[in-house]
């Protein structure tokens, strides 16, 4: 499946620059942490493939980003668990 949108752009963007923008638009920052939620979701390889590039927005001021990844990360630990049920 090709992604339009994958995490490695997420990853490319300077934490700085969501902070940025969370100043202007919140919008658009709580959109990329409810896409990269979905993400974990439906795609879970795909992400723990790919999570060392969400990692350095753990150190962004970015709130919602923030946590929405530690959310997400929350699911990735989760998912053996799971797998019995």
């Amino acid at each position: 499946m090709t992604s339009l949108f994958s995490p490695q752009q997420v990853g490319n963007v300077d934490p700085a620059e969501y902070k940025r923008q969370q100043l202007s638009d919140a919008v658009g920052v709580r959109c990329v942490g409810v896409f990269i939620s979905e993400l974990a979701d439906r795609m879970p390889k795909t992400t723990m493939t790919n999570i060392s590039l969400l990692l350095p927005h753990l150190d962004g001021e970015a709130y919602s980003l923030r946590s929405s990844l530690v959310t997400v990360l929350g699911e990735l630990i989760l998912i053996p668990f799971r797998i019995g049920d």
